[in-house]
């Protein structure tokens, strides 16, 4: 909760109004610097954005309605028009000598990293999406392309390990290892960190890559359960609710596709789910490196 602050009113000169100043500047914590990033002014010029910003609520915006947009980004025009659906087909497959050759993973587990990465590429770029109606074919440049990004988002292993500790641990379970270690939980990582870092890039203008957790389990062959998407926007409205809106690659071409979420009184997860109805539990910011796109 940031600090309130005492107001001191400055006597009016002759062609001067009244204002008000503060007559100190509150200590702020570091959860005030993480929601005041979110909220400050340089990001508001590169985004669409319509708002009447409420400093006494940052969490919550409470009675404030807000739109947010990253220009020129639509799903039905700016994202990949095929659908993340794969027949059983290596990613990637190596000649050994002449007679043997090594298959490595899996398409039909989904390439939902690639897409969102060659989509985000190409709009950073400003450069025209792919006019491919169907996922290409094996061996084909865009397939290649579309892996090679995968294997980007996956930010040499670390992408995964951070599901598995999403999808495994919560600090409100007292046999948690994380509880012990007082470490946040998915849900208090969520809200706490995770939105206001999806929402000042936002405000930037900037495309969010989102890895959304889709399983609560300790088993690691559940992690293909989980799926990454992209953010191009968010809005709340009056009442707080939030809604991020993505570009979802298992949902080709469609613009209606949400995140939503509302926090309690204290900043905590209240409710999180997609309007799709799949599951979803936990989401963090993932991280994304630029690259020239494959024309």
């Amino acid at each position: 909760m940031v600090p309130e602050r005492r107001l001191e009113l400055i006597p009016p000169g002759p062609s001067r109004p009244k204002v008000a100043r503060p007559t100190e500047r509150p200590a702020l914590t570091p959860r005030d610097l993480v929601v005041f990033a979110s909220d400050h002014k340089h990001h508001r010029p590169a985004a669409q954005t319509a708002r009447n910003a409420d400093p006494a609520s940052p969490w919550h915006d409470s009675g404030m309605a807000t739109t947010v947009r990253v220009p020129g980004f639509l799903p039905s025009t700016s994202a990949l028009r095929f659908a993340n659906s794969w027949p059983h087909q290596p990613d990637l497959r190596f000649k050994l000598g002449s007679q043997f050759e090594l298959s490595v993973g899996d398409a039909a587990n989904g390439l939902c990293g690639g897409m969102a990465f060659v989509t985000a590429d190409h709009h950073n770029a400003g450069a025209p999406i792919w006019p491919d109606s169907e996922p290409p074919a094996e061996g084909s440049d865009h397939f290649k392309a579309l892996v090679r990004r995968q294997l980007d988002s996956f930010d040499l292993g670390l992408l995964p390990m951070r599901f598995y500790l999403m999808q495994a641990f919560r600090s409100d379970d007292p046999t948690s290892w994380t509880s012990t270690l007082h470490v946040d939980g998915r849900s208090t990582r969520t809200a706490r960190d995770e939105w206001p870092t999806a929402r000042a890039r936002l405000d930037a203008g900037q495309l969010v890559n989102l890895g959304l957790v889709r399983t609560t389990t300790a088993d690691p062959r559940r992690l293909t359960s989980n799926h990454q998407v992209l953010a191009y926007g968010y809005s709340i409205d009056d009442g707080g609710a939030i809604s991020i809106a993505i570009y979802d690659p298992n949902h080709a071409a469609d613009d209606s596709i949400e995140i939503r979420l509302t926090l309690d009184a204290s900043g905590d997860l209240a409710s999180l789910s997609q309007s799709t109805g799949e599951p979803l539990f936990a989401f963090f910011v993932a991280p994304y490196r630029p690259k020239p796109p494959t024309v």
